[in-house]
């Protein structure tokens, strides 16, 4: 009769099934719905040839149906989420796991599959109970169990991690994977002799343990046992199917170590075994460009490009390095095709949007900004640079709102904070370092062309008169400090006017720049105060061009550069003017301070001013900024 033909029909697709045979067993289902279409074990069934196939989106649809037919069985539930999981309908799937619970609440598989759901998307804090429901019902579930500790690493929890991978290696001993996973808890710890025994012992339990090998090199490395450690990466190649893609994976490791050069030679073996390795290209250009060569890195990216032009990271990559040669405009380039082929990346709309910043394309910057909040409303970068962004602009009011809502999100973000109460005429004694550091490594790239150019900055050689006026135009100074030297323009006015001359500046960019020029005998990228109060030199000269406009209250400065001036030295340095009383915290980010208070504080802390003069030191949005230049020494 017909249900003996079906269940006839079901049990060979069992039986082909069991064996591996997908194709067969496919076929034996489908003759069962034939002769009933709604029968729940056969669209069970079917739907699990048709996930394990591969075909997850008709594995979901006879997995429901199945479900329709018999609402009551969990195990169906479990398998619908699998599916719903491999097409990236995540709720669903989590929905459906959280049935099958109901279902069969006893069941520690169905926990440690909703777990491994849960921790697959990055849902860890719902993940570790659904773990811990698992061994609870099944003490010894080693799987779970390693599930647990894997969390627990993930959140950097390694104590935890420690006990749930020791009770998974005491559940099972012989279980490779659980010493493998052990070695890592006792990594984080530091433990790094017990690390290698842990690996060992996975290695002793599976001798083709690949990533044992991997992770036992990695320990031995950090144990300083460079030819042991050597012997288990090359094992980790000889194990390979892929000794290319080995190679690659080993590259990755030692540029997750910072260790360049080695990485580097990881990748070009991994592409002389597979000429038309796009990962490796792409990886050895990450790896070049953080050793600094920044043309090799670009040749590599570009081979990358050529191989697969269809990879958005890549692009962006591309555009980093050509940013960091200063070639903003190529990197323009590279970041918009990047776009193009992945339009709600936030990472490269970001870079983006700074380097539209950067060009001065500030309509067309705020525009991408404003499209990274509306794809991540939560984004304090966003709102951060936004907020920048319309401070240029001239839009007060945006840039305000902008730069609290950076604030909100980010209670860290001290620069955003500072700008908004800078925009409120709020003031306080000086602007923050990371604000400071922050805004003048975006700005180095740019920065001489915008301040002399855009800006007409003549502070440098307002300086220079001064000094001129104060000890002549044959005036030499033997030792001279430009505090906060920026790209050296500064440094550059003064430099026939002194033997030995030291620049130093907070911003590491900046001082790269400077360096290039050739100008300073010395250059440290280090802040101002803490390299006068460390510094043993005492300065025939000491210059802050456009320095002290990121300070409000000046006495610190003052009394720091007072311990290393010279008997006879000079201080010259400008400052933006205001009627304030003291100093006032303008809405462009920088200090204005009152003459009278500049010559209040010299004279309570023993400065004589030799001269002072009022000028015009740049212009800001076509506006002249006045400000006054002082000359000073000791009395």
């Amino acid at each position: 009769d017909k249900f003996t033909q079906l269940e006839k029909f079901i049990q060979e697709g069992i039986a082909h099934h069991r064996a591996g045979r997908l194709q067969e067993a496919s076929v034996a289902y489908e003759k069962a719905l034939k002769i009933n279409e709604d029968h729940p074990d056969a669209l069970y069934l079917l739907g699990g040839v048709a996930y394990q196939s591969g075909n997850s989106l008709r594995a979901v649809e006879l997995l429901g149906q199945a479900i329709e037919n018999e609402p009551g069985r969990d195990y169906f539930y479990t398998h619908l989420g699998l599916a719903l999981q491999a097409i990236n309908r995540v709720e669903d799937a989590i929905d459906a796991l959280k049935s099958a619970v109901d279902l069969n609440p006893e069941n520690p598989e169905t926990y440690n599959t909703l777990g491994i759901i849960l921790k697959k998307n990055g849902k860890l804090a719902e993940a570790i109970p659904a773990f811990r429901k698992a061994t609870t019902l099944t003490p010894d579930y080693v799987e779970a169990l390693n599930n647990l500790g894997s969390c627990f690493l993930i959140l950097k929890k390694p104590e935890d991690a420690l006990l749930a991978f020791k009770a998974a290696v005491t559940a099972d001993p012989g279980r490779a994977v659980s010493y493998n996973n052990l070695g890592k808890a006792f990594c984080v710890l530091g433990r790094m002799p017990e690390a290698v025994d842990s690996f060992k012992a996975a290695i002793q339990h599976n001798s083709n343990f690949s990533a044992a090998y991997q992770n036992l090199g990695a320990a031995l490395d950090a144990l300083g046992k460079p030819e042991e450690s050597a012997s288990a990466f090359e094992k980790v190649v000889s194990l390979a199917n892929d000794p290319a893609e080995a190679n690659h994976n080993l590259g990755n490791y030692f540029l997750s170590r910072k260790r360049y050069k080695k990485a580097i030679e990881k990748f070009q073996k991994a592409i002389e075994l597979r000429a038309n390795f796009f990962e490796a290209y792409n990886s050895l250009g990450i790896a070049l460009k953080s050793d600094g060569r920044l043309e090799e890195a670009i040749c590599a990216y570009q081979k990358a490009i050529n191989i697969n032009p269809k990879q958005a990271q890549v692009f962006n990559n591309l555009g980093v390095a050509l940013n960091s040669l200063n070639d903003t405009e190529a990197a323009e380039s590279a970041y918009r095709h990047a776009v193009f082929l992945d339009s709600n990346n936030v990472p490269i709309l970001h870079n983006l949007g700074l380097i539209l910043k950067t060009e001065g394309k500030l309509k067309e910057a705020a525009e991408v900004f404003k499209k990274i909040i509306s794809i991540s409303p939560d984004y304090a970068e966003a709102y951060h640079n936004l907020g920048s962004t319309f401070n240029e602009m001239g839009l007060t009011g945006e840039a305000l709102a902008s730069f609290r809502r950076a604030a909100e999100l980010d209670p860290d973000d001290v620069s955003a904070a500072y700008m908004a109460a800078a925009l409120s005429g709020e003031t306080s004694d000086k602007a923050p370092l990371a604000y400071i550091k922050d805004l003048f490594d975006q700005y180095a790239s740019r920065f001489d062309k915008h301040i002399t150019q855009s800006l007409e900055y003549n502070t440098p050689q307002l300086l220079r008169e001064a000094a001129i006026q104060l000890a002549g135009e044959k005036a030499q100074f033997k030792d001279a400090l430009d505090l906060g030297c920026g790209t050296g323009l500064a440094g550059q006015v003064f430099r026939d006017m002194t033997e030995k001359l030291t620049g130093i500046d907070i911003s590491d960019k900046m001082i790269h720049v400077a360096r290039e020029k050739q100008i300073y005998d010395k250059l440290k990228a280090v802040e101002l105060i803490e390299f006068l109060k460390e510094t043993k030199q005492c300065y025939g000269l000491i210059i802050a061009a456009d320095v002290l406009v990121y300070m409000g209250n000046l006495e610190e400065i003052f009394k720091a550069v007072k311990k290393k001036l010279s008997l006879e030295g000079v201080f010259l340095f400008s400052t933006e003017n205001t009627d304030n009383e003291t100093y006032h915290l303008k809405s462009s980010g920088r200090f204005a301070h009152n003459p009278e208070y500049i010559k209040a504080l010299s004279k309570r802390i023993n400065f004589e001013i030799f001269l002072r003069k009022t000028d015009c030191l740049r212009k800001e949005n076509g506006q002249p900024v006045w400000g006054s230049v002082f000359a000073m020494g000791l009395q």
